[in-house]
């Protein structure tokens, strides 16, 4: 099973009151996969400078398709540059991680689907075999294996509105 922690940078917009056990979050949160963690203490997000090139496809009058998108780093990271984002992710704990970090980041425009995408031929319900320690890697070829729905696409797109 996977464990999970929360990524924020700290600054003025976060409220820290230790005497009452709270702590506000009122930038971008991440709620990511604990086995990752050094690799983020290093480096930060996984594939951010991938991120930072997906940027100049975003429009404001366009929205966009994050399809498998695990804990929603590229969902979090582009939502302030596109209409509306919808997130696809499969893996049930993988999903409750995104729309966790929607929700801590106050996202407003992101809608999370927990559905895989793929092929017409795998309409319906399918096998998930979840591969990897961090809930991503997914697939519906032999594994360990929960169900979920597929619906047809693929890929980050970006759409008009």
């Amino acid at each position: 099973m996977t464990e999970y922690f929360i990524l924020t940078k700290q600054n003025n917009n976060v409220c820290n009151d230790e005497h009452n056990q709270m702590i506000c979050l009122k930038n971008k949160v991440y709620i990511l996969p604990k086995n990752n963690i050094n690799y983020y203490i290093e480096y930060g997000l996984f594939e951010k400078n991938l991120i930072e090139w997906c940027k100049q496809f975003c429009k404001k009058d366009q929205n966009m398709l994050d399809i498998g998108a695990h804990s929603g780093t590229y969902t979090i990271a582009l939502a302030d540059y596109c209409n509306k984002v919808y997130a696809f992710e499969p893996q049930q704990m993988t999903y409750y991680s995104l729309c966790g970090s929607v929700v801590l980041s106050n996202i407003k425009n992101a809608i999370c689907l927990n559905v895989g995408l793929g092929t017409t031929e795998q309409v319906g319900k399918q096998k998930l075999n979840i591969i990897s320690v961090d809930g991503g890697g997914s697939s519906h070829i032999d594994g360990i294996a929960g169900i979920y729905r597929v619906v047809v696409a693929a890929g980050i797109i970006f759409l008009p509105r």
